[in-house]
């Protein structure tokens, strides 16, 4: 990827409309609606193979390979998302779009633990228009015992700030719920 590459999901980001499913392959949806919106976004899952969300001209891919997000689009050469800073050893599970007043488009991956989950584990993460993580969890939780919580206070912070709605989060068949 170049830096080139990044410079064009900008305009691609702010382009973004309604979310759509993508042609059909034989694939099971798991959205509930052909005419999905933004804060319904349209994912397909093929068993345990990737999961893509289509958000306008750009694709979001959760691979079942290695578990990490790609973003692609007509504009811009395939690149694979960074992981937010105190998510070392864990993976991305689940993704959605949020939209904001303005019309500004988002996406929201929900990061945790592969195969079995966990309750304590479940980190939401904004990605700019430029592929980057918007927020952090550091550390990753808060409390002790059993007030042991994920710390989401950053993306609470930034879903205000932006006048976002968490998103509908979409898991695809090998991630756990």
């Amino acid at each position: 990827m170049y830096v080139r590459d990044l410079l064009l999901i900008p305009a691609m980001m702010a382009s973004l409309g309604a979310c759509a499913i993508p042609p059909s392959d034989g694939a099971k949806t798991l959205a509930a609606t052909a005419t999905a919106t933004a804060s319904a976004p349209a994912i397909r899952s093929r068993g345990t193979e990737d999961m893509n969300l289509i958000c306008g001209a750009a694709s979001f891919t959760l691979l079942a390979s290695d578990g990490n997000v790609r973003v692609e689009s007509p504009q811009m050469t395939p690149v694979t998302l960074p992981a937010p800073r105190g998510m070392q050893g864990y993976v991305p599970v689940g993704m959605g779009c949020a939209r904001s007043a303005s019309g500004q488009q988002y996406l929201v991956v929900q990061y945790g633990e592969m195969p079995s989950g966990c309750k304590v584990c479940e980190w939401f993460f904004i990605y700019d228009e430029r592929g980057m993580p918007m927020n952090e969890a550091v550390p990753p939780t808060r409390g002790y015992g059993e007030t042991l919580e994920a710390n989401n206070d950053a993306y609470e912070r930034l879903l205000s700030e932006h006048a976002l709605r968490h998103p509908s989060i979409e898991y695809p068949a090998f991630a756990p719920r």
